[in-house]
């Protein structure tokens, strides 16, 4: 797609980099506000490189490096390649940082984490016993004397266990409690199971807490430290494990208390870089602004620089308010989408914005973005992927020219790419086994990095990766057949045999495999079992033998209804686990459509875009509809600007053609929708 550089924002764009320089030599903190496809990133690395380039003497005599931190690991990871291999520069996700930084103070973290249970039990306790309530199910439970009802607490926590399975009906509960208790007791507390259920929930959790400061104050093996898990949020606070969430909170406290941190910081990073602030935790932007307040006071030289855009806020409901003491700079650049999009996006974003982009590369070819009102019956994946055809042959999509396909949900993304059997049965597993199910399988189970997988999709990816590689790679390296296991002492012939009766397998679902696997394993001899066991250890004793392991491995809870789970994820069929691995590693045949959900499609950008949008989203009716029935150009409500944000990031992706089908019942008033488009 030939394009000529409008000389005149080339100039503009020379102009805002010259001003960001200026600010960042003051030792002035900033926001560099800029929309999408502007090139925020770009601007990042350069004034990196320039800082180092002017300051490199300095920086090497001081023993200080500049910090860039960013949302996710992805981010990270893109910042260092294009910085290149630079000892100056620790770039890094916010959670890594701080926890390089406050995991050396061991002590005050222990005393940080007392705090915080001591004020969740204080909670915990008001709650259940000082609050004024009409509650029928508290009054009986306060009416109770102290060692009747911390003898009920003491012996669930004998077995936690029995407890959460007798949550699972009211007769369950009833009989589980009239094992445990008096006569008189249990007659008093007899009535809604569900509420009494929650305090005991509570009571225990408190009690857990008192026993891990014990533990803590008396210097118990296993509570000398504070445990964080930078790529799991994990967080089981009565064993010293803190999430992600926690380690933010107890840094943050620790900063506020301790200036000498604050100062460790300053003294060390003359220059702290934020990248996409906008998804930020309003802790952590909190954070970094009170140490460059105490860097200000102090005289220190220091600068802060928030990189990002307010209207790609798509992860949380609510935007950051920006600080009145820092310096605001907007680039009104466009570097990517024909100017027909920009146009488009532009008005998207409505009038009440910082940020109107102007484009810097003017195409000769005639782009006309459009957004096409189809019914919601029509929302269907056979007609999806008609479309996708259409539009593959309209567009002459091929290697030089791909397609990005996003939609809103996981599930239709499932259903494109064919499987949405395996997808279903995922979902039910999470949503057993989790109150926030539906938004963790798509983290864990569509992860991009391996290191993102929950503990059944991993499970899972590492058990059928031999398989795959052999059924859909024309080129794999041994460690990847083996998942990197000392192969080295066995000799080649056995390396081969043992790949050839992988590659034999003629299986149709998982219970197929294993079957087979488990059957083929008995025959062999001691060095091919060897090799067999080093990827399917958890199935060569067979099938039921792997239902457990894998319940155990994965800590499932619900007893009950997970083994009905795993026996049907067991017999679904095996091309929709390799299509799932297919989408994982984004390896489709011809390789020239990505699939993704609108979310996901962030910081990317294709040169053909196709936004399939569902009315229905986010448990609300007329998401979109209502969105473009309002008026852009004002102020609006928090669901319509949330919709808006969505809206923005998704067409924003284009380079040079867009298409967008929203599928819905609603009239929409098509004067706006052509003011948006036309």
């Amino acid at each position: 797609m030939k394009f000529e550089l409008d000389q005149q924002q080339v100039e503009v764009e020379k102009n805002v980099e010259i001003e960001l320089f200026k600010l960042i030599e003051k030792s002035e903190s900033f926001y560099f506000i800029s929309g999408a496809g502007s090139g925020k990133t770009h601007a990042l690395i350069t004034s990196v490189n320039k800082f180092i380039n002017d300051n490199y003497t300095q920086l090497i005599l001081n023993g200080q490096k500049l910090l860039c931190i960013t949302y996710t690991n992805n981010a990270a990871d893109e910042i260092k390649h294009r910085l290149g291999d630079n000892d100056l520069v620790i770039t890094s996700t916010i959670h890594s940082y701080i926890w390089d930084l406050v995991k050396f103070h061991m002590d005050l973290l222990l005393d940080e984490h007392v705090i915080f249970l001591n004020e969740e039990i204080e909670r915990i306790y008001s709650e259940i016993y000082e609050l004024q309530t009409d509650n029928a199910t508290l009054l009986k439970v306060r009416s109770l004397k102290e060692p009747q009802l911390d003898a009920i607490i003491d012996y669930i926590l004998v077995d936690k266990n029995d407890f959460y399975e007798s949550l699972k009906s009211a007769s369950k509960f009833w009989t589980y409690l009239k094992g445990i208790t008096d006569e008189e007791v249990f007659k008093h507390l007899k009535g809604n199971y569900q509420q009494l259920s929650t305090v005991f929930k509570k009571l225990v959790k408190s009690q857990e807490f008192k026993r891990c400061i014990c533990n803590i104050e008396k210097k118990e093996e296993q509570y000398t430290t504070i445990k964080y898990f930078n790529t799991k949020n994990i967080e089981v606070l009565y064993k010293n494990i803190i999430g992600h969430n926690t380690l933010l909170i107890y840094a943050s406290r620790l900063i506020q208390k301790y200036t000498l941190l604050s100062k460790c910081i300053i003294d060390a990073h003359p220059l702290i870089f934020i990248d996409e602030y906008q998804d930020t935790d309003e802790n952590v932007i909190n954070l970094f602004l009170s140490v460059d307040n105490i860097a200000k006071g102090g005289n220190k030289k220091m600068c802060l620089g928030f990189f990002g855009d307010p209207m790609q806020t798509i992860y949380k409901h609510s935007m950051h308010k920006e600080s009145h003491s820092l310096k605001k700079l907007v680039k009104n650049i466009n570097r990517r989408s024909h100017q027909n999009i920009v146009e488009c996006i532009n008005k998207i974003r409505g009038d009440n914005q910082d940020v109107k982009q102007k484009p810097i590369k003017i195409y000769a070819e005639q782009c006309c973005p459009s957004l096409i009102i189809e019914s919601e019956k029509n929302y269907t994946n056979n007609y999806l992927s008609s479309i996708i055809q259409r539009h593959k042959s309209e567009w002459s999509i091929n290697e030089n020219s791909k397609l990005a396909c996003l939609v809103l949900k996981n599930e239709m993304l499932s259903q494109l790419l064919g499987f949405e059997g395996l997808f279903s049965t995922m979902l039910d597993i999470y949503q057993t086994e989790h109150a926030k199910g539906f938004e963790m399988i798509g983290s864990e189970f569509l992860f991009r990095e391996i290191r993102y997988a929950g503990s059944l999709p991993s499970i899972l990816h590492d058990l059928l990766m031999p398989l795959y590689l052999l059924k859909r790679k024309a080129n794999f390296s041994v460690s990847d057949f083996f998942n990197i296991k000392p192969i080295s002492n066995h000799n080649l012939s056995d390396v081969l045999d043992s790949i050839k009766i992988i590659e034999s397998l003629k299986v149709k679902c998982l219970s197929d495999f294993v079957h087979e696997i488990s059957e083929i394993y008995v025959g062999q001899e001691a060095e091919i079992q060897s090799l067999i066991s080093y990827n399917f250890h958890l199935v060569i004793d067979g099938l039921e033998s792997a239902k457990e392991k894998i319940i155990d491995k994965c800590r499932f809870k619900d007893t009950e209804k997970i083994p009905q789970l795993l026996d049907e994820l067991f017999k679904i069929d095996m091309e929709q686990f390799f299509l799932w691995l297919d989408f994982i590693y984004q390896t489709y045949p011809e390789n020239l459509v990505s699939y993704l959900t609108c979310h996901a499609s962030k910081g990317l950008e294709f040169d053909n875009v196709i936004i399939f949008l569902s009315d229905s989203f986010n448990r609300k009716e007329g998401y979109f509809s209502n969105l473009l029935n309002s008026d852009i150009n004002s102020i609006l409500e928090p669901q319509l600007e949330s919709a808006r944000r969505l809206l923005y990031v998704s067409s924003s992706r284009a380079v040079k053609n867009l298409k967008i089908y929203l599928f819905t019942n609603k009239e929409i008033d098509k004067s706006k929708v052509d003011y948006l488009f036309t």
